[in-house]
């Protein structure tokens, strides 16, 4: 369980990383070619869900998640 604490924790860490990198370098929109012609980022913001699902629909977050919050505590 230990281990996979930590491996999760690593995860975390380098994905916040790699982002901080991106939002230092890029701005929106903008693409850099790491390898040419095969592989490139773009840097793209997602205000919703899952490939974009649900764009701007902060309050269903909210409530759905206190809606589970509360299914959970009772």
């Amino acid at each position: 369980m230990t281990l996979l604490i930590l491996i999760a924790s690593l995860v975390v860490i380098i994905d916040r990383l790699a982002k901080a990198l991106v939002f230092s370098n890029l701005l929106e929109g903008q693409s850099i070619a790491v390898i040419p012609k095969i592989f490139h980022l773009t840097l793209v913001l997602n205000t919703g869900a899952a490939f974009g699902l649900f764009r701007d629909k902060n309050q269903f977050f909210i409530v759905a998640s206190f809606a589970v919050i509360v299914l959970i505590a009772s």
